[in-house]
C-alpha cells in the first residue's frame, strides 16, 4: 500500500442525480387519481371508546388507633352506581366528504349528555383531489349501568356480519391478579420463538 495519500487510487460509481418536481411524482399516485375516486378513498378511521364506571364507593382512614374490624380504612357506599360512555372518533376520506358515526343510538339504555365537532381544514392533494377530515365526541350515561353492554367501533365498509359486541367471557381471573389461578387459555406457538423465559 502506498505511504503517499495522493498517490491512492478509489474508484468512485457515477451517480446520476435528476432534480425535478414533487408534485408529479406525488400525481402519480393512483390513490389520488381523481379518476380512480368515485366515492372517495377512507385515508384514516378510528374510533376509540371508554366506559368509565363510578361505584360511588368512598374510601375514608380510620381515626381510631385500632382500626375498624382491624383495617386502617373504611369503605362506605354514598349513591347507586353511575357509568359514562365516551366515544372519540375521526375520519379522513380522500376525493369526498367521509362518514361519521352517528350520536342517535338504538339503545334506549344511553342517554345523550354532550357531543361537539371538530371539521378539519379542506386540504388539496398535488392532483387536485379535495381532502376531508371529520372528528367528534359523544358522551352518554346509562339508566341502568347494570346492563350495560360494550361495543367495538366498526367502520362504515365493514360488514354488518361481524359481532362488536365484547362478550362476558373474554374477561379472566389470572391475567392481571397473579395471586390467583392462570387462565386456560393457550398462546399459540411461535416459530419464530427459541428457548424458554425465564431462561433455566
Amino acid at each position: 500500500m502506498p505511504n503517499d495519500p495522493a498517490q491512492i487510487q478509489v474508484d468512485i460509481p457515477n451517480v446520476v442525480v435528476e432534480i425535478g418536481d414533487v408534485s408529479d411524482i406525488l400525481t402519480q399516485n393512483e390513490m389520488y387519481e381523481t379518476s380512480q375516486m368515485q366515492d372517495g378513498i377512507f385515508s384514516d378511521y378510528y374510533i376509540e371508546q371508554r366506559y368509565e364506571s363510578d361505584g360511588q364507593r368512598w374510601m375514608m382512614p380510620v381515626t381510631s388507633p385500632d382500626g375498624f374490624d382491624g383495617d386502617s380504612v373504611a369503605f362506605v357506599q354514598l349513591a347507586g352506581e353511575t357509568m359514562l360512555r365516551i366515544v372519540d372518533w375521526t375520519a379522513e376520506k380522500v376525493g369526498n366528504a367521509p362518514t361519521v358515526p352517528s350520536w342517535e343510538l338504538n339503545d334506549p339504555n344511553q342517554v345523550l349528555l354532550d357531543k361537539h365537532f371538530e371539521p378539519a381544514m379542506v386540504e388539496k392533494r398535488p392532483s387536485a383531489v379535495i381532502v376531508y377530515r371529520l372528528s367528534g365526541t359523544y358522551i352518554y350515561g346509562f339508566k341502568n349501568p347494570s346492563q350495560a353492554k360494550l361495543h367495538y367501533g366498526r367502520p362504515p365498509w365493514m360488514s354488518s356480519d361481524v359481532e362488536c359486541v365484547v362478550s362476558d367471557s373474554q374477561f379472566s381471573s389470572g391475567i392481571i391478579d397473579c395471586e390467583s389461578e392462570g387462565g386456560s387459555e393457550n398462546q399459540p406457538s411461535n416459530p419464530g420463538e427459541v428457548g424458554s423465559f425465564p431462561p433455566e
